[in-house]
């Protein structure tokens, strides 16, 4: 099921990340926090929340970036076939 952005921006609060935030700052935030709640001695749950966080941020980063990767071939595409019929229409 598809993560909402309600759900995406309770995450990133959780972490204390912006929108923008890279795998690395994820990354990086989640072990700052879990290691905050393994030293307060947090219950499973918090951790399991934190961790489920962390995840979501993850997988969502990674779709972003199949999307813009997808958006690129097609544009790639189009320019290419705008090229050809230049080349054409020249011919």
């Amino acid at each position: 099921m598809p993560v909402t952005e309600y759900q995406l921006d309770q995450y990133r609060m959780a972490l204390g990340l912006r929108a923008d935030a890279t795998a690395a700052a994820i990354k990086k935030a989640y072990l700052q926090k879990s290691y905050a709640l393994i030293r307060s001695g947090a219950s499973e749950n918090d951790k399991a929340q934190l961790r489920a966080a962390h995840d979501a941020l993850l997988a969502e980063l990674g779709a972003e970036e199949v999307r813009q990767q997808a958006a690129l071939r097609v544009q790639g595409a189009h320019e290419q076939k705008i090229a050809e019929s230049a080349k054409l229409a020249a011919a």
